[in-house]
């Protein structure tokens, strides 16, 4: 039982270690890249109809902040 309690002590310490050296994922300084939001950035055109009326949106979309 003390040998399996080690183990698990020593597995998670090296969890802990590991996931001190990783980059942040987020944060100040870290860019998003996102292949999905890189192809929802430019001006889009929208038309169908709501409420039984006819509309049309323009949208421009870009990125801002850390990108």
């Amino acid at each position: 039982m003390k040998a399996i309690c080690a183990a698990l002590v020593l597995m998670a310490s090296a969890a802990a270690a590991s996931a001190a050296d990783a980059p942040p994922l987020d944060g100040a300084g870290v860019t998003l890249n996102d292949p999905l939001l890189d192809h929802m950035a430019g001006h889009w055109t929208m038309t169908g109809t709501l409420a039984g009326r006819p509309v049309k949106h323009t949208v421009d979309a870009e990125w801002v902040l850390a990108h």
